[in-house]
């Protein structure tokens, strides 16, 4: 059997990352036969407790590479794996020379995902130390990444002392940089497309909040999704009304008839948005997947 060009390359990268990776938290190889999945390991922050290590409950998917060439996903099943994930999704680049492990986010990916749909082959670009992440570049389905948030020195988890340091320092950079993703999915699991974007960062620091910029997707695209979780908005404001009135005609909440007339109106402004937000889905729906094929046909070539 021929054995590719790169697969023992591949897999000593794979290996470094795994030790580098269980000296920090607790990991869990993905299985696979062929690399499809996008995804080399599930790693769980650990916190320092004494001589052990407890986890922390906060989780996150890291691919593997062993160069900084950008990584591709070309084909519709990569794309639409990599879009639906649900936990925040990391690349790390083992250095076999020196001897280290970067790790890079890929939050603004999110963003190029609202822009052109779920579909749109994407290319995400690996920066240099103290690079920050731009925009992506939209016109060619290039996503930078800028430099890594995370960076370790395998000889660092030689040493039991400088081991406790990273550990802290790791478990204190990610959280930061998981909770910006996990809030980001989570909209995203609502059809509310939202991210907050990191503007500026310093590997191996923890990034300050003031450096987070608001983006939203507001072009054709996103419409529907962002008006699907308006709806969701609504079914719920509609709710809370018509508890408030019933309480009101019971008696059981006192309020004056000039305030049980403003909601009665508020209610039917909120049945009458209610109906025109779910016409204007199915027609934005059907519209927008017209322009979403031809930027999928124009990005595939």
């Amino acid at each position: 059997m021929t054995i590719p060009q790169g697969f023992h390359e591949g897999n000593r990268s794979e290996y470094m990352a795994l030790f580098a990776l269980s000296n920090l938290g607790f990991v869990t190889p993905v299985p696979r036969q062929e690399d499809q999945f996008g995804v080399d390991f599930i790693v769980h922050l650990a916190e320092q407790d004494g001589q052990n290590l407890v986890a922390s409950g906060r989780c996150f998917a890291i691919q593997i590479k062993s160069s900084i060439e950008p990584l591709g996903f070309k084909k519709e099943r990569d794309v639409r794996c990599l879009n639906g994930l649900t936990i925040p999704y990391f690349i790390g680049i083992v250095s076999k020379e020196d001897q280290t492990l970067a790790i890079y986010s890929t939050l603004t990916r999110l963003c190029h995902m609202w822009k052109f749909g779920r579909e749109v082959q994407v290319e995400l670009i690996p920066g240099s130390e103290g690079e920050n992440a731009p925009m992506p570049d939209w016109d060619n389905h290039r996503v930078p990444l800028g430099g890594p948030v995370y960076k370790v020195e395998l000889a660092e988890l030689d040493d039991l002392t400088t081991k406790k340091q990273v550990r802290a320092s790791f478990y204190k950079v990610m959280s930061y940089w998981i909770k910006l993703e996990e809030a980001a999915l989570a909209w995203k699991e609502h059809s509310v497309p939202l991210v907050f974007w990191q503007s500026e960062h310093q590997t191996n620091q923890l990034p300050t909040t003031d450096k987070q910029v608001p983006w939203v997707a507001a072009n054709p695209n996103s419409f529907p999704e962002i008006t699907k979780a308006v709806l969701h908005s609504l079914v719920s404001f509609r709710f809370y009304l018509v508890d408030i009135l019933n309480r009101a005609e019971t008696g059981e909440l006192p309020l004056s008839a000039e305030t049980q007339s403003k909601a009665s109106e508020l209610m039917k402004l909120v049945d009458s948005l209610s109906q025109l937000s779910e016409r204007v889905v199915s027609g934005i729906g059907s519209d927008v997947s017209t322009s979403r094929e031809s930027a999928r046909i124009s990005a595939n070539g």
